[in-house]
């Protein structure tokens, strides 16, 4: 995928993109991965509140699922 495309599009809302990654052993990445997909299915938090468990923000299931690591 063309990153630098992505806003060609008049209805386009992107500003930026970021990317990370995770050093670390197979077995801390596998935490990580596995954590993260128990949440799929998880409501998405649009109202960004952290204090709900209940639904998760994209930032905040990163944030969760590196903590199990």
């Amino acid at each position: 995928m063309d990153v630098a495309n992505l806003k060609d599009n008049d209805n386009s809302y992107l500003e930026s993109l970021i990317a990370f990654r995770i050093v670390t052993d197979t077995n801390s990445l596998q935490k990580f991965l596995h954590h993260a997909l128990d949440n799929i299915g998880t409501t998405y938090d649009f109202d960004l509140i952290t204090e709900d468990p209940s639904s998760l923000y994209c930032s905040e299931l990163i944030y969760e699922s590196l903590k199990k690591i």
